[in-house]
């Protein structure tokens, strides 16, 4: 085992499409917002707690000092190299995703 998590992008593009659902048919205001962002840095505030939960949520892994930019139709993950290293897999994966997905 190499001691390197593995994070599903199978899981990901299932609970992002579940995201997407609930962001098009909010009856709240979230519904008339153009994008969400999420930035996993190094923070000690309550805000911080929130955006772990996401990350968790959606990756199975806190994703530290990256940036998750969600627009209607395109999916942005910035990060630097070991990041996005255990998300390139993503790319192929988005064959069964109906997002653009760019990781940078």
């Amino acid at each position: 085992m190499s001691g390197r998590p593995t994070i599903s992008a199978t899981n990901f593009f299932r609970r992002v499409k579940h995201m997407y659902a609930i962001w098009k048919d909010s009856k709240r205001d979230f519904k008339n917002m153009d994008c969400l962002l999420f930035m996993n840095g190094k923070s000690e505030d309550s805000v911080k707690i929130k955006t772990t939960v996401v990350y968790l949520w959606l990756l199975g892994y806190e994703l530290l000092d990256s940036v998750l930019f969600f627009t209607k139709k395109s999916i942005v993950i910035i990060g630097g190299h070991k990041q996005t290293s255990l998300l390139s897999h993503f790319k192929e994966d988005k064959a069964s995703s109906d997002f653009n997905v760019e990781i940078i």
